[in-house]
């Protein structure tokens, strides 16, 4: 048989047409606790749930005076809305029956882990954080948000993800296993983090198990689930509730600004006190050097007048040594020319060399031998043609 060829408009025009002609689904009362309320342009947005399901619904006027978790009896018809795919319930009217199971379990829980002081005393977070543990579901949207965040204020942190489930049978339990590990690793803060939902979606976050296991936390933990008008026991029981994994981030983020801004003040004083110490040192200094100087001054004006005391009587004392020695080497240089042997070689006189020795006896000659005859302008050869030992007068 051959397939039936549609379009999306035709599929979907097709399912309206199913759904507008079932009567019974025109004229229903639908019970059950209301959840997620919100009104925007005087149109009342909520989810209606009962048994771990819920019921997305849409009232034209304005819902007032009715509090979440209330049981409702909603009047209306189920719409399906042929341009995107859903499923709607309509409601005309809303009247309120009782009080709601879950938002009564949920008060009588949250006054119990109050009164047993697991809202109080919480590690705070650190003054700087260097790394985190994040408890999330690693396909969705969070752990990317969170990444972002960190990444734009260029914090250098180091994120480790703990991969979970986030609804679900498995959810508590993955949870607290992950909360478990992120405790015996060394971080500096946990995020438990999802994404927004219902309140059926959430209701994992109001886990007694779970609330306990974040209560007993060593590490700081900052519990970031759903949207920011949702609560859930996590949030009393962390160390900080963010209203979105963004926020959460950015919590992070803000904490290492203020540690470096404080840093950087601290710097600052510290520069500053040195200046002024400084500055001041030097006002003191300059004071003491002046009256150090002026003390100087006539001390040195004192040594100045003994100095040239002392050089007048060294000079007069060695004026005198001068002209005593003067006397002495000028007797000296006449003793001195006298006995110049120039002086002696004017007057005729001429020295005698054989063999360069000075000769000043005949006796140490010998006939032929070359004697060297010095005079007073020159030098002179001869042989020794005899000796005669009688003295020439």
């Amino acid at each position: 048989m051959a397939s039936k060829r549609l379009s999306v408009s035709q599929l979907n025009g097709y399912i309206k047409s199913v759904f507008d002609d079932e009567l019974i689904l025109h004229n229903i009362a639908l019970f059950g606790e209301l959840s997620q309320l919100s009104v925007h342009d005087g149109i009342s947005y909520f989810t209606v749930t009962e048994g771990g399901c819920y019921v997305n619904c849409v009232m034209f006027s304005t819902v007032e005076k009715i509090e979440e978790g209330a049981q409702i009896l909603a009047y209306g018809k189920v719409t399906y809305y042929a341009k995107s795919g859903k499923v709607n319930f309509t409601a005309r009217s809303i009247s309120v029956t009782g009080k709601g199971k879950l938002v009564d379990e949920f008060r009588r829980l949250k006054e119990t882990l109050r009164k047993e002081g697991l809202f109080d005393n919480r590690p705070d977070l650190p003054v700087y954080i260097g790394n985190i543990a994040v408890i999330t579901s690693e396909s969705g949207a969070v752990i990317h948000d969170i990444n972002s965040v960190i990444c734009s204020k260029k914090s250098d942190i180091d994120i480790m993800l703990l991969p979970v489930s986030v609804q679900g049978n498995n959810a508590e339990t993955d949870i607290i296993d992950a909360l478990d590990k992120a405790n015996s690793y060394d971080v500096d803060a946990v995020i438990i983090a999802r994404g927004g939902g219902s309140n059926y979606d959430l209701d994992i976050f109001n886990s007694e198990k779970l609330a306990r296991a974040v209560a007993k936390s060593s590490v700081p933990v900052i519990s970031a689930i759903g949207h920011e008008t949702d609560y859930t026991l996590c949030d009393f029981c962390a160390s900080v509730r963010a209203g979105t994994p963004s926020i959460a981030a950015g919590i992070i983020t803000d904490i290492n600004a203020g540690f470096f801004a404080r840093f950087q003040n601290a710097l600052q004083k510290i520069n500053i006190g040195i200046n002024n110490i400084f500055w001041n040192s030097l006002s003191v200094a300059k004071y003491a050097a002046l009256c150090v100087t002026h003390a100087m001054d006539k001390k040195m004006q004192s040594y100045c007048f003994d100095i040239m005391r002392q050089l007048s009587k060294i000079y007069n004392s060695i004026d005198e040594t001068y002209k005593k020695n003067a006397n002495k080497l000028a007797n000296c240089a006449s003793r001195l020319e006298f006995s110049n042997p120039l002086k002696i070689l004017s007057k005729g006189y001429t020295k005698v060399l054989l063999s360069n020795h000075l000769i000043d006896s005949v006796t140490e000659l010998r006939k032929g031998d070359r004697i060297d005859l010095i005079f007073k302008d020159g030098r002179a050869t001869a042989n020794i043609e005899n000796t005669d030992k009688k003295v020439l007068r």
